[in-house]
């Protein structure tokens, strides 16, 4: 009798153990399962509470815990990696967006220099844009422009003709007699009245000039 009362009270231990085990196992299974998936409770553990034999169930719940458990780090581990490699390949684009960004040139529209305008009628400077292939400009020639001499010549009416260092060309428009000029001399040229140009090495030595188009 005492045997069999120690048989029943192991028994209800069992069953105690076993229904402590399930709870457990089935409220981890619903939280975890709600969390990463928002499904239902697995149906593998919906027949381990059905087993009636103890040593089963709780066999039952351990293997089925220990699947859930192995699959949920697999699937996390996988959607990290996912992740993790969708960051590398935006990263890697953006940076490389950014490098073409860098070493692309900036584009410039090209325009006559004021420089170059000095001197021109209107219809010269719009025969240099042309030459050029660029727009019109709206900057005004500069009042006075500083060069040196390239060369100096004469033409056949003996009047000077002065060949700057930035490529433009001036010669004479009067017969000065005691202008000298040489080649690598500094010069400025400024404007006179009524649209005329003066040629000057000093205060002293100056000569009126007109530009060659």
């Amino acid at each position: 009798m005492v045997v069999a009362r120690a048989q029943r009270q192991r028994s209800e231990d069992m069953r105690r153990i076993s229904r402590s085990w399930a709870a457990t196992a089935v409220a981890a299974a619903c939280t975890a399962t709600a969390a990463a998936i928002a499904q239902p409770v697995p149906a593998s553990l919906e027949a381990c509470v059905r087993i009636t034999e103890d040593s089963h169930r709780l066999a039952c719940f351990d293997r089925e815990i220990a699947a859930l458990s192995g699959g949920g780090g697999s699937a996390g581990a996988a959607s990290k990696g996912t992740t993790s490699k969708g960051a590398a390949t935006k990263a890697a684009a953006s940076a490389g967006a950014g490098a073409a960004s860098a070493t692309a040139p900036v584009a410039t529209t090209p325009s006559v220099t004021p420089e170059q305008k000095m001197g021109l009628s209107p219809e010269g400077v719009h025969k240099l844009e042309v030459e050029k292939g660029i727009s019109p400009a709206e900057a005004k020639p500069p009042q006075e422009l500083a060069a040196h001499l390239a060369s100096v010549s004469h033409n056949s009416a003996g009047r000077a003709v002065f060949t700057l260092d930035n490529g433009q060309v001036w010669r004479q428009s009067e017969t000065r007699a005691h202008f000298e000029a040489h080649a690598g001399d500094a010069v400025k040229i400024t404007h006179g009245a009524l649209g005329s140009f003066w040629l000057s090495t000093d205060t002293h030595n100056w000569t009126r000039v007109e530009r060659v188009p």
